[in-house]
């Protein structure tokens, strides 16, 4: 009987629980598919995605959901459109959370569409992308309004899940939140967020160099705040200065060990498929070492007062990363997307006209692999140099 803690209880009570059981039996299928995918063990060096076999027996909506978005993060998908490799290891935490939020829901079901049409040729979004991101778009701002809702991981994730949707601005949007003024954080609120992405791994080189270049936002917004109100010499301008200076000193290590990974990697000592991914991410990660350095340096020189200036460490560092984008071709359109943000670092390390033709010429093509329109890859080149030499728009 209710609240009886043990004993048979009557006829009537044992007939419920006898339902009850048979109830939870069933439920143990979606359950015990659910426990699959939580118990899955995620590494931050070699991303793991659940086993798609284990999700073939059932066959409700959120299951098929699940199903086809597990089979989209899979280890065996090409890294020229892989998800988790190329826009972060948090894809294989979401499984867990799927049927619980709707506005998750409807944004991996819009993911899973773009992308299935993305892979197949699709550059542009057809119809029902576009249908379907409409859709994860009202699902999301109609949570947002909702206190509690809004502070979900669910919640967080469908907005992080939507922004993928939209391949062609993800890593627009990546570059707007750390390199332009659009995002305007402190020092600390960057070294908060940095530390809650890369705790306990800050000691690899590829933290090292996002580090490093969440120290530069801020350090530009102060110094440009400076250059208004103080005429060099000025103390306050010797301390950025300084400051500058100590940052490259940071990044310039950092570059080194990023080369010595990269150009003493031994492909033949991996699986074929892991060494590919090595290779492509030891690319991009050193393209970025060296586009902060570059940066860097941009700022610098307006510190100095010669914004117009490029120094010889820059123009080598450029050349470098034109090298290595020009080998990493082979991993487009998603697995080399980082490099439509290191051509950019490039383009402000070099001051031969020559020299940021050829950036140009590879910007377009990075930027048609995913979709992107010629012009739109070069149009804002030059202000994004002015910004970083301190010039005033």
């Amino acid at each position: 009987m209710p609240g009886v803690p043990s004993g048979r209880g009557c006829d009537a009570c044992r007939k419920q629980k006898k339902k009850q059981r048979y109830k939870f039996k069933n439920e143990t299928v979606v359950l015990t598919v659910a426990k699959k995918v939580t118990s899955t063990s995620y590494s931050t060096d070699q991303p793991q995605s659940p086993d798609p076999g284990s999700f073939n027996i059932i066959s409700n909506p959120s299951s098929r959901l699940l199903t086809a978005f597990i089979h989209r993060i899979s280890q065996q998908v090409d890294i020229r459109f892989q998800l988790p490799w190329n826009f972060g290891d948090y894809f294989n935490l979401i499984p867990r959370h799927l049927g619980v939020s709707r506005s998750l829901d409807t944004a991996v079901d819009a993911l899973i569409t773009a992308h299935t049409s993305f892979c197949a040729g699709n550059l542009q979004p057809g119809p029902e992308v576009l249908a379907k991101h409409s859709l994860a778009l009202s699902v999301l701002r109609h949570d947002l309004t909702d206190v509690v809702k809004a502070r979900t991981s669910e919640t967080l994730a469908a907005i992080m899940v939507i922004s993928v949707t939209q391949v062609r601005h993800t890593t627009q949007k990546v570059f707007e939140a750390l390199l332009t003024d659009n995002i305007q954080l402190s020092t600390r609120e960057w070294k908060t967020l940095s530390e809650g992405t890369f705790g306990g791994h800050d000691h690899a080189p590829d933290v090292k160099w996002f580090l490093c270049i969440t120290d530069v936002p801020d350090l530009i917004q102060r110094s440009k705040a400076a250059l208004i109100l103080h005429e060099p010499p000025s103390l306050h301008l010797l301390s950025l200065e300084l400051e500058a200076r100590a940052l490259l000193d940071r990044i310039r290590p950092v570059i080194t060990r990023l080369r010595d990974r990269f150009d003493n990697f031994d492909a033949k000592s991996f699986p074929e498929k892991l060494s590919d991914q090595l290779r492509a991410h030891y690319m991009r990660s050193l393209a970025m070492g060296l586009g902060v350095g570059i940066v860097l340096n941009c700022v610098l020189s307006g510190l100095e007062g010669t914004p117009s200036v490029v120094c010889d460490e820059s123009v080598l560092w450029s050349d470098e990363i034109v090298r290595i984008a020009e080998m990493a071709v082979v991993y487009r359109p998603l697995g080399s997307m980082a490099m439509l943000i290191a051509l950019r670092m490039a383009w402000s390390g070099v001051w031969l006209r020559e020299s940021k033709a050829r950036i140009e010429e590879l910007l377009r093509e990075y930027g048609l692999s995913v979709g992107l329109t010629e012009d739109s890859q070069c149009s804002d080149l030059g202000p994004m140099q002015r910004r970083w030499t301190l010039q005033q728009l």
